[in-house]
């Protein structure tokens, strides 16, 4: 995945990339109160147009001794192939991270990822 346009105040990101065999390419912006918009079309398994919101709650963790650690929180919506899909995403620490998410409302998805550095 590569950045073709840096997203600006008046102008949105333009992005391209290429998964397994499939190419896409996605025009994301800053929408208001916090929430991201994507809109981008592709072909094989990103089926044509599809369509993403995201919101980040705490963009930041927060770990006091009087409250418990909250990590950093991004929730996402996306309509693609037909289908509706919900999610989140936690920073458990700087390079490990989890992945909720439910699929058509259907099948539930839990990932766990690790970054070297």
């Amino acid at each position: 995945k590569t950045i073709l346009v840096q997203e600006t105040k008046d102008r949105p990101a333009i992005t391209a990339g290429i998964r397994k065999k499939d190419l896409y390419f996605v025009t994301s912006k800053e929408v208001g109160m916090g929430f991201r918009g994507h809109v981008g079309i592709g072909n094989g398994d990103f089926g044509g147009l599809f369509l993403g919101l995201n919101k980040v709650l705490n963009p930041v963790s927060i770990s006091q001794e009087s409250k418990p650690f909250m990590p950093i929180i991004n929730l996402m919506g996306e309509y693609a192939n037909e289908e509706i899909n919900i999610g989140l995403r936690m920073n458990l620490q700087d390079n490990i991270k989890l992945d909720l998410g439910l699929l058509d409302f259907e099948d539930f998805k839990i990932g766990l990822g690790y970054i070297f550095n």
